[in-house]
């Protein structure tokens, strides 16, 4: 288990030994051929940069209303079914003369074994 405290004095004391012994190295070379290793800020927890879970949900679930929104409205523009007899003589131009009704579904009562009725539903004939 890391204790956080411990493991960043760990890290810590390791860049400095690594700062150290590479400024040893660099003793005996011209000043224009040394690498120069130096710690620039202290370090920090890590923290996540990407992917970032939340950002991406929340604008995939707004770019998916957004697409269900826009692909229901073109469905409902594109859609050039005759539904009703104005419908039909707004585009064809021609009185309705008859029409074919939806069947009905009726409640009856069937009896059963022990006297009992039950309602069904039922379509018309």
């Amino acid at each position: 288990m890391l204790i956080p405290g411990v493991s960043r004095r760990s890290c810590w004391r390791q860049a400095r030994v690594f700062e150290e012994q590479h400024a040893a190295r660099n003793q005996g070379i011209p000043t224009q051929d040394r690498a120069i290793v130096s710690i620039l800020d202290r370090p920090t927890p890590a923290r996540l940069v990407w992917p970032q879970t939340r950002v991406i949900a929340g604008a995939a679930g707004l770019l998916g209303l957004f697409v269900g929104l826009l692909l229901a409205l073109a469905i409902d523009y594109l859609d050039d079914t005759l539904k009703t007899a104005a419908d039909v003589e707004r585009t064809l131009g021609m009185i309705t003369l008859g029409r074919i009704p939806r069947p009905l579904v009726l409640l009856t009562s069937v009896p059963r074994s022990d006297g009992a009725g039950q309602r069904v539903a039922e379509r018309a004939r």
